[in-house]
């Protein structure tokens, strides 16, 4: 088929069709509330932050959303903010997927530095990080994970664990 030559007459059709699709803009769930921290296992979507910057949030193509820190920025970061009912120690994994070597996020609470996550190469495909084991203090907080320069990694969800028995 020969492309319509009369397109030209047509100027705002013909711009139109030249012009590139919009996008729309990744919509970001509004600020949530504390989660409170049980005696089990308690998963937070990654999606569920209640602060972002330097983060897109998409549609994950296993269902729901997924939280990506794009490459080469030196400022991104999402909070959490948690009720810790009594102080203790837990382990916190994250599902997360990258297709590089030696990508990390930090972890901190204020100006307290908890823990460097390790997140290994899963070739793009989700997999769990090796569990760390951080320090938290009885009452609300926000814990920030943060990605220093890095290539990319996307998080889905994260998973923190009680270790020791409540005082």
């Amino acid at each position: 088929m020969w492309p319509d030559l009369t397109a030209s007459a047509k100027a705002d059709e013909a711009e139109k069709e030249l012009s590139p699709a919009k996008r729309e803009p990744a919509r970001t769930p509004s600020a949530q509330a504390p989660v409170t921290l049980g005696a089990g296992v308690t998963r937070v979507e990654a999606a569920g932050f209640s602060g972002q910057s330097g983060v897109r949030v998409l549609d994950c193509f296993t269902g729901g959303k997924q939280v990506n820190f794009e490459k080469n920025n030196q400022s991104s970061w999402i909070d959490y903010t948690f009720d810790v009912p009594a102080s203790g120690t837990f382990s916190i994994e994250l599902k997360a997927a990258t297709p590089n070597n030696d990508q990390v996020l930090n972890l901190s609470s204020g100006t307290n530095r908890l823990a460097m996550i390790n997140v290994p190469n899963s070739t793009g495909l989700w997999g769990t990080t090796p569990a760390t084991d951080i320090r938290l203090e009885k009452g609300t907080q926000t814990l920030r994970i943060s990605a220093p320069f890095q290539r990319g990694v996307a998080l889905r969800h994260l998973e923190l664990k009680r270790k020791d028995e409540r005082r």
